[in-house]
């Protein structure tokens, strides 16, 4: 895969003419005024159903390059409820994206603006990234893409809680574990006692430290109040005996309050981030 600059979708409009040549014509279909004043009525919902069987009987490559385009306008004004229907429905569809493309698709969610409908879009496209550069990326490009998409989930105010944790532990799964000498902390969100105690042991590691960054990372991961068995199987394999890991726990037990109810952490612990 060829290095992607983030500038590159801002030079120029090359990289989007494929898309444009294949699905502008399909997507002048939200012009249309039985659309216009934004009422979701019958004769609307008709009007989109059948527009996206339309389109999901195109080939695979059509209705990526419908996808592509649905994100670019979510990446220049946000989507409105029509959008993230129709990009919900045809991301459940066979569809074909490269991978620069997903990379677009990323770099462009990264500056969509924070609305309610973003964590759809942040759906869709973890899901290109998933398709093309998962299950684990590699190469800079990928992984900075990725670690940008989390950055921007953690800054939405407007995101929901359910589409921010899944989409968060889905984007961490696709970064690789790299041994680069340091933890890495970012999963932790910095402004706490807890934070402020826990970062600066954490950061002085040395030995081990892929795997101190895997097990924040998986811990950051978890979704919902009761975990899973599959995430509980793999945090087994993750706290087997190891020196490393023990380091790090005994970090994040160091800068843990005593256990009163006036002083139990709000924030601390692994915060999801990347």
């Amino acid at each position: 895969m060829r290095r992607w600059r983030r500038s590159a979708h801002r030079a120029g409009k090359a990289v989007w003419e494929p898309h444009e040549a294949r699905a502008r014509s399909l997507l002048a279909a939200f012009d249309d005024p039985t659309l216009a004043d934004g009422t979701i009525g019958l004769p609307q919902l008709t009007f989109l159903r059948e527009w996206g069987e339309r389109v999901a009987a195109r080939s695979p490559e059509t209705v990526g390059s419908v996808l592509m385009l649905l994100v670019r306008r979510a990446g220049d004004h946000g989507w409105g409820w029509w959008q993230r229907q129709q990009a919900a429905e045809l991301a459940r569809h066979r569809y074909v994206v490269s991978a620069d493309d997903a990379l677009l698709a990323a770099w462009t969610a990264v500056r969509a603006p924070d609305g309610w409908y973003a964590g759809q879009l942040l759906r869709v496209v973890e899901g290109m990234l998933r398709r093309t550069v998962g299950p684990v990326a590699r190469g800079d490009a990928a992984v900075s893409a990725i670690r940008a998409l989390v950055d921007s989930v953690d800054r939405r105010r407007a995101l929901s809680a359910v589409d921010r944790s899944a989409v968060r532990a889905r984007l961490l799964k696709l970064l690789p574990a790299v041994d680069s000498g340091a933890v890495y902390t970012s999963v932790i969100v910095p402004g706490d006692g807890w934070a402020a105690v826990v970062l600066p042991h954490l950061t002085a590691l040395t030995d081990g430290t892929a795997q101190s960054t895997a097990l924040l990372r998986h811990l950051a991961a978890a979704t919902g109040s009761k975990p899973t068995r599959a995430w509980l199987a793999a945090s087994q394999k993750l706290l087997e005996p190891s020196p490393a890991r023990a380091r790090c726990c005994g970090c994040c037990w160091s800068g843990s309050p005593m256990p009163s109810r006036s002083r139990r952490p709000h924030r601390g612990a692994p915060s999801r981030r990347s």
